[in-house]
């Protein structure tokens, strides 16, 4: 594809108003919003998950020009857009997912947003010891 023809799709295809959009707006992923909560709920409506659930991040390779790339040097892909997942342990379908984008996140927060729609329910939490801190100890799923 072209240049000019990615311009040109970039230009015409939006799934957010532009011009509503906040001027100095910290939010890196407003354009894509409306994507993101979509397949979100597809995620949740279409697999019912079982007891065992997983927490776990993931990379998705990119290496062109974007403000929440990150470089993680120990991944075998070292640049991409970091991803939260909580999936079915057994099967390993995406339940819910959050993406990294730097901006009024701790690891706190997306872990207790991702694991909100799951609490008190009888749900096991699997995570590996990037999760292991004071702060998320005393909290249960």
């Amino acid at each position: 594809m072209s240049h000019d023809s990615f311009l040109a799709l970039d230009r015409y295809f939006n799934a957010f108003n532009r011009s509503a959009i906040p001027w100095n707006s910290p939010d890196h992923l407003i354009l894509v919003h409306p994507v993101l909560e979509y397949i979100r709920e597809r995620c949740q409506f279409l697999v019912v998950p079982g007891k065992n659930l997983s927490l776990d991040e993931g990379m998705k390779p990119y290496k062109g020009c974007l403000s929440i790339k990150v470089y993680n040097p120990k991944k075998p892909k070292k640049y991409g857009m970091k991803l939260f997942f909580i999936t079915q342990s057994n099967t390993g379908y995406i339940v819910d997912f959050s993406v990294y984008s730097g901006v009024f996140s701790t690891l706190c927060d997306t872990v207790f947003g991702l694991v909100n729609h799951f609490r008190n329910q009888g749900y096991h939490l699997f995570m590996d010891n990037y999760y292991n801190s004071v702060s998320l100890g005393p909290e249960t799923v």
